[in-house]
């Protein structure tokens, strides 16, 4: 019943969330609306026997998920236009081509070295082994430091080209043809970070730009145009694919809903979509109350500072410790199986125990609020508040907010460019329908 009430909440602050950024394109809304989902399947959980995907949740974890379906109702309350005051000017301290080809060198290099050291891509060895019953997860073919340091480039080049939009002030399809020599590079990237065994390395192009757009005054007529359906498909479909195939050709689960789904829908790509969002949305809220109920140590912060600063860094100050989920598994925390087994909460978990992680995960959902209001004004906290987007888009599935891949892109874009939101004499932003933004266009990479 607790739970089920939180559900509502949640689907209420997604709602408010659409009303007060102006669009459903915001990255407050698909969390809220996943959360809503989470609770309501464990609020459901007494229909299905409870399995090794799931189990009815405690008293208490009931209680802390209305509690943060309430403060998060509370905090998009506070939410204000998605739309920039004025035009925006971007300042490379290097030209922006050969500031996203060095990054790409760099990435390029680590991937070659990764393949090297693992005897091969570990995206197809994940599969090899899943293929032969081998259970296994892309974070043990990582290099420390190296691994996430790329994907932090990779993001930091995708923001460098949502920024120059922005600046440009033109359609994407027209950026798109401008910087056609520095969109080839990001996606030679992106394919490297891809091999590494990730997929939501996808995500965040198709977020960041869609943002850029809807910030410089872009908005959709309708998120059921043809076009827009077929995107999404697409990205759902290669989605479901890579998953697919990183588990060896095969997404057999033994979750009774997930085989409900497979007797309702057949053998359909449908019944495959469906069957991976329960796979990713059941256990998370089931493990989250073990971790109440059993009050794991928390390791004091640092975990996450482990995954900021090289691993030599960290053994100065004593033995560096495992990951977040590798903290987990081993002290039996994560006992239900899924696709990602945990929420923010779960990961925060491992630092600062059950309630210390639902304070953390909230002033980090805090501070998110605080960037999207402030960006529209300020070049600073316009690069904040892109950098934060992975973060709150993952915030039910697990913690994407600290580690390198957020760090890294937030010092790069602090040291190496300037930016300059609400430009004197461009005048505000007219709210335009179409593929166009409303304001008057300001000349990109302008050179320090």
């Amino acid at each position: 019943m607790i739970t089920s009430l939180a559900s509502a909440v949640f689907v209420v602050g997604a709602w408010i969330a659409r009303v007060r950024t102006g669009t459903w394109l915001n990255p407050f809304t698909p969390p809220l609306f996943v959360f809503a989902l989470e609770a309501a399947l464990a609020g459901g959980v007494g229909v299905v026997q409870p399995s090794e995907n799931y189990a009815a949740l405690s008293l208490r974890t009931q209680l802390i998920v209305l509690v943060v379906s309430l403060s998060s109702l509370a905090l998009v309350g506070f939410l204000g236009e998605s739309r920039l005051a004025g035009p925006v000017q971007i300042r490379p301290r290097m030209p922006l081509r050969l500031l996203i080809l060095f990054a790409g060198v760099l990435i390029v290099g680590a991937t070659v070295y990764l393949i090297g050291r693992n005897e091969g891509v570990p995206f197809l060895t994940i599969a090899r082994k899943f293929a032969m019953g081998w259970g296994t997860h892309y974070s043990e073919y990582d290099i420390p430091f190296l691994t996430p340091a790329a994907q932090g480039l990779n993001r930091f080049i995708f923001l460098l080209l949502a920024i120059d939009l922005m600046a440009m002030g033109v359609p994407l399809r027209e950026h798109l043809r401008r910087r056609s020599v520095e969109y080839t590079v990001a996606l030679v990237t992106l394919i490297c970070v891809f091999a590494s065994g990730r997929r939501n390395v996808f995500l965040w192009p198709v977020l960041f730009l869609s943002i850029a757009n809807v910030m410089r005054g872009w908005r959709p007529r309708s998120l059921f145009r043809p076009k827009t359906i077929a995107a999404m498909a697409i990205i759902l479909l290669a989605f479901t694919w890579a998953g697919n195939v990183r588990l060896g050709g095969s997404g057999v689960s033994a979750s009774p809903l997930s085989h409900l789904v497979a007797e309702e829908l057949g053998e359909s790509w449908l019944s495959g979509v469906l069957t991976g969002a329960v796979l990713y949305l059941a256990p998370n809220l089931s493990n989250l109350d073990v971790m109440v109920e059993n009050g794991p140590r928390p390791a004091g912060g640092l975990i996450i500072v482990s995954q900021m600063l090289p691993r030599g860094v960290v053994e100065l100050f004593g033995e560096e410790p495992a990951s977040a989920i590798t903290y987990l598994r081993e002290r039996e925390l994560l006992p239900f199986r899924g696709m990602t087994f945990r929420t923010i909460f779960a990961d925060l978990a491992a630092d600062f125990g059950p309630y210390g992680a639902v304070l953390a995960g909230m002033l980090l959902f805090g501070l998110s609020v605080v960037a999207h209001n402030r960006a529209r004004r300020s070049g600073h906290w316009l690069k904040l508040y892109l950098a934060f987007i992975p973060g709150l888009i993952m915030f039910p599935l697990l913690n994407q907010y600290t580690g390198l891949p957020t760090l890294l892109p937030v010092l790069l874009l602090g040291t190496l460019v300037r930016v300059r939101a609400d430009v004197p004499g461009g005048g505000a932003v007219r709210g335009v329908r179409g593929r166009t933004a409303g304001y008057q266009s300001t000349k990109s990479s302008i050179p320090a």
